[in-house]
């Protein structure tokens, strides 16, 4: 849709600067199937980024 040169510059931009700004985590887990599949022994694999965004809860008092 964007061609090679700006699809890159898209994702740049989405994973490099918003989601380090908003914050993220990144969620791993080990598969067994490949673990066999491969002859190894819990082999971790990224399986998401989690993006966190803080937000601030309001005064629960206030109606």
């Amino acid at each position: 849709m964007y061609g090679h040169e700006k699809a890159i510059r898209v994702l740049k931009q989405k994973y490099e600067n918003e989601y380090f700004n908003a914050g993220i985590a990144l969620a791993f887990s080990t598969h067994s199937r490949r673990n066999v599949t491969n002859n190894v022994e819990n082999q971790w694999l990224l399986v998401g980024l989690i993006r966190i965004d803080d937000e601030t809860q309001g005064d629960l008092l206030l109606g």
